[in-house]
């Protein structure tokens, strides 16, 4: 398999990843003191400092935190003048932090301190924050003011989760953001729950086993999905397209599990994946095994079906793509920090001999899922059909905090094989089946020689900053515009028909070398 030299933990991370993706950190701070302040605030911008992909200004970091300070906790005001920032409740100044410390996170960790430990003792006594509440605000400003992504859990959202584990790692396996009702879900990451269609993608959980998760924030909300695996949990859901709540008795899986799943059409062997998690290659390798083992003469080819998948851990992605490669690149990263240039490339032990892929994406098509893509498709190892994916090219890593809190940050961009950054455009399909052509209109302009994205058009490099580039881009090959979902049947049509597939991986080899030339 490929070969791993990073010294952090690499996630893409859904919301889900709080447990799987953070460490533990080095034993918690259940009060804080103000010493205590000085070093969380200096970690954390030290931590940006080192890692965050872009070059970050420390001093309007400590000033983004303390506005986030002043939003959690009226009457405080954060007053910025030219080169300092004034900290006060009400009118009376409570701290002036001036910005010649900028460059030196651990003297602007020093006066974030003094200003948090004498705002706590000016606040008026009623309701008056403690430092904890007032150092956790500091961290969630930095991070949320991250352009490019940033998260911070704090130590007591960490801890809700893991009173919980005694009691099973049992978990719903799906995504969810919060809404004006609860939490609504935004991906489904097991093949069993998604099979099963009870919830799906746009559904509201407003109750988890009949207690409401309206003001429940996200580690309150996690920590009820959790119980003993397979045993039952009940939700309230409020379909996308309904206006009557309805109880949803599901069972719980392990965080992660139950990935990846067969269905044979005909000579066709089509694997759904519906996330990429620590167990997916495992199964992935299961599957490949029981359902070929060595001999693949009864197969025309596999289709892998990408489509929805939102989220994956780097090195199974790496892993997963490495399983269909004899050779070849499979994904570089590149960032700030000296770590985080990487270079992945296959270790010629693929397990599917050779058989002819096709891979389907969507535009929900995200994050591992669209590594796997682009480098199948790059090493012209899979025929990719479907429509233009999320554009999910960013790399989170996690880092503990002395707080036993936690903190990711963007700290690098995936360059796919075919040297293009992957966020904000995407991985545009060798065969496009978005838009409003039907199948016959697809397969009449392949056979004719016709029919696909040329390489050049493909693979061309986007600035992701540029939007007005990216929305060019990605309009080549939009979503359906009529529903429909005939992706599944032009992946069959081309595998079924003699040459076909051979042919238009011909087609894309001169189009590469046309714009070589």
């Amino acid at each position: 398999m490929a070969q791993f030299r990073s010294v952090l933990v690499l996630c893409f991370l859904g919301l889900l990843s709080l447990t799987g993706c953070a460490s533990s950190g080095s034993g918690g701070w259940m009060e804080m003191s103000p010493e205590r302040v000085e070093i969380l605030a200096t970690s954390v911008l030290e931590q940006v400092d080192d890692f965050y992909i872009e070059e970050p200004d420390l001093f309007e970091l400590t000033v983004d935190g303390l506005r986030q300070v002043a939003e959690n906790h009226p009457p405080t005001q954060v007053k910025v003048e030219t080169g300092a920032v004034i900290v006060l409740v009400g009118d009376a100044e409570v701290h002036r932090i001036d910005r010649g410390v900028q460059l030196d996170p651990r003297l602007l960790g020093q006066q974030t301190a003094l200003a948090l430990t004498r705002l706590r003792d000016t606040f008026p006594e009623e309701g008056a924050p403690d430092l904890t509440e007032l150092s956790d605000s500091f961290a969630h400003g930095i991070a949320d003011s991250l352009s490019l992504g940033g998260k911070y859990w704090p130590h007591r959202q960490r801890v809700a989760i893991r009173e919980k584990l005694p009691l099973g790692p049992g978990t719903v396996n799906a995504s969810f953001k919060p809404s004006v009702d609860g939490w609504q879900v935004s991906s489904i990451l097991s093949i069993g729950l998604l099979e099963s269609e009870l919830i799906s993608r746009g559904d509201t959980v407003l109750a988890v086993d009949g207690v409401p998760v309206q003001d429940a924030d996200s580690a309150e909300f996690l920590a009820r999905l959790l119980g003993p695996v397979d045993s039952p949990v009940t939700l309230t859901m409020l379909t996308e397209d309904e206006t009557t709540a309805v109880p949803v008795t599901l069972r719980r899986e392990l965080s992660g599990s139950n990935t990846v799943g067969a269905h044979h059409q005909g000579k066709t062997l089509r694997i759904l994946v519906a996330s990429l998690g620590r167990a997916t290659v495992k199964d992935l390798h299961a599957i490949l095994n029981e359902n070929l083992g060595d001999d693949t003469k009864d197969y025309l080819g596999i289709i892998i079906d990408l489509r929805s998948n939102p989220v994956g851990l780097l090195p199974t992605s790496i892993e997963f793509a490495d399983s269909f490669m004899a050779e070849g690149k499979i994904l570089s990263t590149s960032g700030r920090h000296p770590d985080s240039h990487q270079h992945f490339s296959a270790a010629r032990d693929q397990k599917a001999n050779g058989l002819r892929l096709v891979i389907l994406t969507d535009e929900q098509t995200a994050s591992g899922a669209e590594i796997v893509a682009a480098a199948l498709q790059g090493s012209r190892r899979a025929v990719v059909v479907g429509s233009t994916t999320f554009g999910s090219g960013t790399i989170r890593n996690v880092v503990p905090l002395p707080n036993a809190a936690a903190i990711s940050l963007t700290w690098a961009e995936a360059i796919v094989p075919s040297d293009y950054r992957l966020d904000k455009r995407g991985v545009m399909p060798t065969v496009c089946s978005g838009g409003d052509a039907t199948t016959g209109e697809i397969l009449t302009a392949l056979r004719s020689e016709r029919g696909i994205i040329d390489w050049a058009t493909r693979t061309r490099d986007i600035d992701p900053k540029d939007a007005e580039a990216v929305e060019a881009f990605r309009a080549l090959c939009p979503p359906r515009g009529d529903g429909a979902d005939i992706s599944l049947e032009v992946a069959t049509a081309i595998l079924e028909e003699p040459g076909l597939y051979e042919q238009i991986l011909a087609l894309d080899e001169r189009s590469a070398q046309t714009a070589a030339h």
